[in-house]
């Protein structure tokens, strides 16, 4: 029985759990999260009528891969803000969603998060889980707002929260002023490509639970790679292609764009067809040389038809062709 010979690994995270219960909706955890919520305003997709009329209530998943050249970036430009790629990415959606939305106000995602302790990943087992609300600020997504602005604000916001993340998930659905749709933004390190938690062997291609009513954007991290998954109701949310807008708004933070209101949300395919396939809308011109070949047409389709008129009365089509030749 080799499993028997196999040391006893211990548990590294018993104390987090107990301590997070101990302080779990304590009075100065109720009254922080309210002054958070104070100012945000619910959410909603406005989903058009074509698209609600033809949806099934059926889940959707979208995936995408990051290459190594991309997250190496990615990492460098995060280093260089004394950030992480787990704010950088929470940034990301948070434009979106203020695009999406047509937010006015701050507004709130849940945040959940999986992870281990690098330093003793071999020797111990298990994980943590934690889910904590995060609150976008108004005036950090628009105006002359920068991305670096918001990049800093997102690392000081979850370092100053962290006393106050033992909140109830029972007590943050209260608190969150209820809207059609929920955003929730998860964040897993993986240290090996299969990882035990609970027993099971599980990779960065593993999918989370999904949450209904929720738009849930999942990144990943193994190594030097970095994967994207999105999980979605097509009765909540219709846009497939957020994973490649936020890759695009990923490059253009990287080559150098700084203010989020000239980020381009817009893919260049979809510029494409807005600038030139539905401005085509140029129409073949009738087949004529002269106006005396018009009313000659328009004799032979209404010749009793009205033509002209005047003071001293009218003439239809086939008078005023007679009277022309």
């Amino acid at each position: 029985d080799v499993a028997g010979q196999l040391p006893k690994l211990a548990d590294n995270y018993l104390d987090y759990v107990f301590t997070n219960r101990a302080q779990m909706d304590v009075q100065l955890v109720q009254a922080y999260w309210r002054e958070q919520y104070a100012n945000c305003d619910a959410l909603d997709f406005p989903l058009k009528e074509s698209t609600r009329s033809r949806s099934r209530g059926e889940q959707i998943v979208k995936t995408v891969d990051i290459d190594s050249a991309h997250w190496k970036r990615i990492e460098a430009f995060c280093k260089q803000q004394k950030s992480s790629p787990v704010h950088f990415f929470r940034c990301l959606f948070g434009i979106l969603i203020k695009a999406y939305c047509r937010a006015e106000n701050d507004f709130a995602i849940a945040e959940f998060f999986a992870g281990r302790d690098s330093r003793a990943v071999m020797t111990t087992q298990g994980c943590f889980f934690q889910q904590t609300p995060f609150i976008f600020k108004r005036e950090l997504l628009g105006g002359a707002a920068r991305f670096e602005e918001l990049l800093k604000y997102a690392r000081e916001f979850r370092k100053d929260s962290r006393k106050y993340q033992a909140i109830s998930m029972a007590l943050a659905n209260r608190l969150r002023p209820a809207g059609r749709i929920n955003f929730m933004y998860n964040y897993y390190t993986f240290y090996t490509r299969n990882e035990m938690m609970d027993g099971h062997a599980v990779s960065p291609r593993e999918h989370p639970p999904y949450v209904e009513q929720n738009v849930q954007l999942v990144v990943k991290t193994l190594g030097d790679r970095g994967f994207l998954d999105l999980y979605f109701q097509d009765d909540n949310f219709d846009d497939r292609r957020m994973l490649e807008r936020m890759i695009s708004l990923s490059l253009q933070i990287l080559d150098g764009v700084t203010d989020i209101r000239d980020l381009q949300l817009v893919l260049p395919d979809e510029h494409t067809a807005q600038l030139v396939a539905w401005n085509q809308t140029a129409v073949p011109l009738p087949d004529v040389t002269s106006v005396q070949t018009m009313v000659e047409k328009q004799v032979a389709l209404t010749p009793d038809a009205i033509a002209v008129i005047d003071d001293a009365g009218s003439l239809s089509y086939r008078e005023l062709n007679r009277r022309a030749n």
